[in-house]
């Protein structure tokens, strides 16, 4: 958990670090997202070339030189100046973090209750998000900010690297049952992924626009900040309660009640004003998102029981939240996001129905 936390730092806290760059390198936010898809596109590369890297190489090796390669690759600007080679630079780093990630990912899912193990990942994955992202403000020099950001995240990439050597030396083999559950047919791991970019895709779109949609909704800035920061808050306790459940409700209500709480919080958000009713619907959308996160992961790594196809999950997630956020940002229509809120609706209750076809025809009935 820690290995992966450490890796995914720049991820968490990704919009507070992007505002260092704008503050001490003068970059405009067309540059600003280029240089987060630079790096989303190198985990999510990594992560595919995983299911070969995963299996083939042993573990501890392979985290401390994709490691190395990212803390190399968070340094290099410091001294080699321009734009282009940031972006460049971007790429690699996501490439060293998203493998060793991936390896992390893998790891978890190979243990008793995978659900469990996700879910806490997910909660100290926030708290590293809120923690850098409350100090980095408030702790460095505006000129400076964002090289000293990139140290920080060179540091959190060596750290993971020697913390990775307490993994397995290798990826375990010949474990195709937990629990009387068996790997499952490729199809079914594979609709289990996709139900994981669906949901993420819902999910990225409201989340991509919260700060606009409480602007438009008539609320300060402060106003709006306090409210994303109150939605990762509500996340860490999504992903505590899941960790707390486990397996002993199954899969299915679960996710149902995650894909509930998701479509309440966007009718909420369309039908009622005021920041006191922006604060609980962008709170219950964080909840929700955090919570079914474990669950869904969950599933593929109990389908998945060789290994194989678990370090997918993070490309599905990023492509996933990639595709939600470009494809929402079309359908604002004059500061009005009602048809964000449907599209985002009808990935959730595909993405539910799907789950549930998985769960239903792949899972002993005990484990529904």
């Amino acid at each position: 958990m820690l290995t992966a936390v450490c890796l995914m730092v720049y991820y968490s806290s990704m919009p507070i670090i992007l505002g260092r760059a704008a503050e001490s390198l003068g970059l405009v936010e067309a540059e600003l997202g280029y240089l987060g898809g630079a790096f989303a596109a190198g985990v999510t590369i990594a992560s595919f070339a995983s299911i070969i890297l995963v299996r083939r190489f042993p573990w501890r090796p392979l985290v401390l030189i994709s490691a190395v390669v990212a803390a190399v690759s968070f340094l290099v600007p410091l001294w080699a100046g321009g734009f282009n080679t940031l972006l460049v630079f971007h790429v690699v780093a996501g490439l060293g973090c998203g493998v060793g990630y991936s390896v992390a990912i893998a790891c978890l899912g190979h243990g008793s209750n995978p659900t469990r193990n996700y879910a806490l990942c997910f909660v100290l994955q926030t708290l590293a998000g809120i923690a850098v992202s409350y100090s980095l403000p408030r702790f460095t020099e505006a000129e400076h900010s964002y090289h000293q950001a990139l140290m920080l995240l060179a540091a959190f990439a060596v750290v993971a690297g020697l913390i990775g050597q307490n993994l397995p030396k290798c990826s375990p083999r010949g474990r195709t049952s937990v629990g009387g559950v068996a790997t499952a047919f490729p199809l079914a791991i594979f609709s289990a992924l996709f139900v994981i970019f669906l949901i993420y895709a819902g999910d990225g779109a409201v989340w991509a626009f919260a700060e606009r949609i409480a602007i438009h909704g008539g609320l300060t800035p402060e106003q709006a900040g306090a409210g994303v920061a109150w939605s990762l808050f509500a996340g860490t306790i999504g992903s505590l309660t899941a960790a707390f459940m486990g397996n002993r409700w199954g899969f299915t209500i679960p996710m149902g009640i995650a894909v509930l709480a998701s479509v309440l919080s966007v009718v909420w958000l369309q039908y009622l004003d005021g920041h006191v009713a922006f604060m609980f619907a962008i709170a219950l959308n964080g909840w929700a998102w955090n919570f079914g996160s474990g669950f869904r992961m969950g599933l593929v790594a109990t389908l998945d029981r060789s290994g194989r196809f678990t370090p997918l999950i993070t490309g599905m997630q990023l492509l996933g939240t990639t595709a939600g956020t470009t494809l929402a940002g079309l359908l604002v229509v004059g500061g009005d996001f009602k048809w964000v809120y449907l599209f985002a609706s009808a990935l959730w209750v595909l993405g539910m129905m799907i789950f549930a076809v998985v769960v239903k025809t792949s899972l002993p009935s005990g484990h529904n």
